[in-house]
Parts: C-alpha cells; structure tokens; sequence
C-alpha cells in the first residue's frame, strides 16, 4: 500500500488528526508533502513518526523552501537521493527492493507557479526514469489533465475571479500531465471513476477553488500492470487533516 499525501502547511493546527489518519491507512510506503518544521528539534515530527510507526526507511526532503518533502517506507531502502537542483521545492527518488528487483519511488511537489515552470521539473524526472523499471511517481503535481472533463470557462471564470493563474488565464493549461502521460506513464487515477483531490471542508487555499484532482500517481506500464487499487481517501479523519485528501495506490507483489 502507497499513500501519498499533501499535509497543509505540516498540519500545525491538525496534526494529531493528520497522524491518526496516517495511523488508519497504515502505509507500506508513505510520501508527504508540505511538511513544513517537521525536521525541526531533537526528536522532530518526522522522527517521531518514523519511530512510532516502524518504518525502516525515513527519507527527509530538506527542499529549496519551507514546504518539506518526505519518504518513508517499512522496507529497507537500497538507496535514495534528495534533488533540490532544478526544482522549487525538492524531489524524493527512493530504491526499495521489490519483487527480486528495485521499485523506485518518486515523491515530487511541482512549482506552485505557472504550469510551463512545471514542465522542466517534470523533464529533469524523466530523464532519469527508466520506462522498462517498476517505477512510480506521486503527490501534488499542482496541474490539471485535460482527461478529467472540467468545464474550461467556468473554470477559468473561478480562477480568474480570484486572481488564480497557476492553470492558465486565457485558456486551461495541461502540459504537465500531457507530457507524462505522452512519455509512455499511466495515470493510475484516471483509471478509475474521478474523485477530486482538494479541497477537503478544511480548505484554506484560494487555489482550490473548486473541486479538482491536483494529486497523481504516474506508474510505468510495467508496474501499472501490478496496481489491484486506487483511491482518494474521505473520510472524517481526512475531512480535516489537511486541504488535500491522500491518495491510496494498491501495488500486487
């Protein structure tokens, strides 16, 4: 089981209700976002929970800005590298053994600016993907696929009306997405019946001005052969954790 989650601002005014969550899914492999402070004092947050959920692999993003990334697994990793050259924030890429071979984990948070500031993000990630590999990529990709059916200007007539150009002005923009999937990559959720990602009834961020799916999983084929099952996760834990909801991906080994 894979969960990624986007954690608001490092969850400071709901983390116990975000860590109970956490606690419920009980991930094989978890990948946070926007863990901002948790690698902070003596025992930070994310050592605590890395200790009081036995996860073998605790990998933390110290990333180019306060929104902290972070991979943890209850494997052992093989190896792991934090990429903070060419992207706002950071990048996670994580080896864990699987199936006789290697799965690697990308935990990424694409710039929260203009869609064609994401792009050269997600090139520098596919310059490094093997697409014969068990590779996945999650987390908030802050980009839209054309694939999910929005109406464009309603869309565009909200965004606008709140200053909000992240996905376009004149237009909806959706590169990024198009980029992965043209690359041979699945969208693992547009698999299955559409489910928004933000906001949740905890919602603070202008951005999400409506219902819309701003968190992904991008799986090789090889590996998107294995997932049985994808999910956003709702319920009363995640209706206040956190803006975003987590994202469930179930991988056969």
């Amino acid at each position: 089981k894979v969960v990624s989650y986007n954690c608001y601002e490092g969850a400071q005014n709901t983390r116990d209700i975000l860590l109970s969550s956490i606690a419920d899914l009980h991930p094989d492999i978890l990948q946070l976002q926007e863990i901002n402070e948790w690698g902070e004092g003596s025992l930070s947050p994310f050592q605590r929970l890395t200790e009081s959920d036995g996860f073998e692999t605790a990998v933390f993003g110290d990333s180019n800005t306060r929104f902290k990334l972070g991979t943890l697994a209850r494997r052992a990793s093989l190896d792991y590298e934090v990429l903070t050259s060419g992207f706002w924030h950071c990048t996670i890429h994580t080896e864990l053994p699987f199936r006789d071979s290697v799965l690697h984990a990308w935990n990424v948070h694409l710039n929260p600016q203009l869609e064609d500031d994401r792009l050269p993000e997600v090139e520098n990630i596919l310059r490094q993907i093997d697409p014969e590999s068990y590779t996945l990529i999650t987390g908030d990709f802050n980009s839209l696929a054309e694939s999910d059916g929005y109406n464009e200007q309603d869309l565009l007539a909200r965004f606008n009306a709140q200053g909000i150009k992240k996905f376009g002005e004149t237009a909806l923009h959706f590169d990024v997405i198009k980029r992965l999937t043209d690359a041979g990559l699945v969208d693992i959720g547009a698999q299955y019946s559409w489910q928004n990602t933000v906001p949740t009834p905890a919602n603070e961020d202008a951005a999400h001005a409506t219902q819309l799916r701003l968190d992904y999983a991008f799986a090789t084929p090889k590996l998107a052969a294995l997932i049985s099952d994808y999910r956003v996760v709702k319920n009363a834990l995640t209706d206040r954790a956190s803006d975003h909801y987590p994202i469930e991906i179930i991988i056969d080994e």
